[in-house]
């Protein structure tokens, strides 16, 4: 009888401690010298009104206090589970909290920025609601260093204008409409911070790619979208933080080496996705798709070289493989228009029998 008592109490505290590293959601911290805006972002987690979480941390060797800080954090919180690695970019940093994640959800909270208090609740309730979305996106607030919003935010970018009214209802985007979005308007996840993503994203599509540098959310957004739904929630939810020490630098964005790099991560993902979904990419003209960013790298390149004959000379070798692109430059250059990428891709769509795929609900 003992004996039986002693092995129903180690399956019970077995069971207990199983069902504890179960949670619902699974909140990833990477972070590097965040120091002064930690505090803040791990308020914003604690208080959060959905409470059945995980908070993983990844520390890369902080040496302004951070790790210090965290450890703090931990010892109030059963939770919280922190660990240290080496350095080796954001995204590899992540791909390690991905891995050690047990929860159903997962949501990316950077050391840098915030989130409202109802923010887990509503984007849960969401994807609990439409079993068939595997991603949840909100709105979201741009923030500078101090936390105010910024002048020109998120709803003024072309990412969100392409929606119009859609962007103040609730709204289903069904593959892979958001993945042809990613080939003329940027990343339109524009923050990890505003999604919220189903674990099995990621045991099935992939990790983030880490040989795209600061940039592979573009690639990794770009994959899942052409494979997954997504509900959009109209609630500012998230803020993305814009500050001097942050990985994404727009200088290169907009440069002509970062146009070609967008293009690269195109070519990528159709060929990923291809290998999920044998003959996926038949369906698709990569020229078409990567046509704006080659356009904006023809541009950025014309731009960038100053001399007069150089211009011309880099102009007919460009033609020679991208045709298309070079004719359309010189006549909106002739014209003195400026190349409308929302015009653009909703024909596009059109074209590609996409248009149906959204759906108020």
């Amino acid at each position: 009888m003992i004996v039986i008592s002693i092995l129903n109490c180690k399956i019970k505290r077995t069971f207990l401690l199983g069902a504890r590293k179960v949670p619902k959601v699974s909140i990833l911290l990477p972070n590097y010298n965040n120091f002064s805006f930690l505090r803040e972002r791990f308020e914003t987690i604690f208080n959060q009104t959905f409470s059945d979480w995980e908070l993983i941390v990844l520390d890369s060797y902080s040496n302004d206090g951070s790790w210090e800080l965290i450890q703090q954090f931990a010892n109030q919180d059963s939770r919280i589970r922190i660990s240290q690695a080496a350095r080796e970019g954001v995204y590899a940093g992540l791909n390690r909290c991905i891995n050690l994640a047990s929860g159903e959800y997962i949501y990316i909270a950077p050391g840098d920025d915030t989130m409202t208090p109802d923010c887990l609740k509503k984007m849960v309730a969401a994807l609990e609601k439409h079993k068939e979305c595997d991603l949840c996106h909100c709105c979201l607030t741009v923030i500078d260093e101090s936390g105010e919003a910024i002048k020109d935010n998120w709803n003024t970018w072309e990412k969100a204008t392409f929606f119009r009214n859609l962007i103040s209802q609730e709204h289903i985007r069904f593959a892979p409409y958001d993945g042809i979005l990613y080939c003329a308007l940027g990343t339109v996840y524009t923050s990890l911070t505003e999604i919220l993503i189903r674990k099995i994203v990621f045991d099935e599509a992939g990790l983030f790619k880490t040989d795209f540098g600061s940039h592979g959310d573009f690639e990794w957004g770009l994959r899942v979208s052409l494979l997954y739904n997504t509900i959009h929630i109209p609630y500012y939810l998230a803020t993305w933080r814009i500050h001097a020490n942050q990985a994404t630098q727009n200088s290169f964005i907009f440069s002509a080496k970062g146009q070609d790099l967008w293009c690269q991560m195109i070519e990528s993902a159709f060929e990923s996705v291809n290998e999920k979904s044998e003959g996926f990419s038949n369906k698709f003209d990569l020229n078409a798709l990567t046509f704006c960013y080659r356009f904006q790298q023809l541009k950025a390149e014309m731009a960038e070289n100053k001399n007069y004959f150089a211009k011309l000379k880099f102009l007919i070798k460009y033609a020679s493989y991208r045709f298309d692109v070079a004719i359309r430059y010189l006549f909106l250059w002739g014209v003195k228009q400026s190349f409308n990428h929302s015009h653009f891709i909703r024909r596009l769509i059109t074209k590609l029998g996409y248009e149906e795929n959204i759906k108020v609900v």
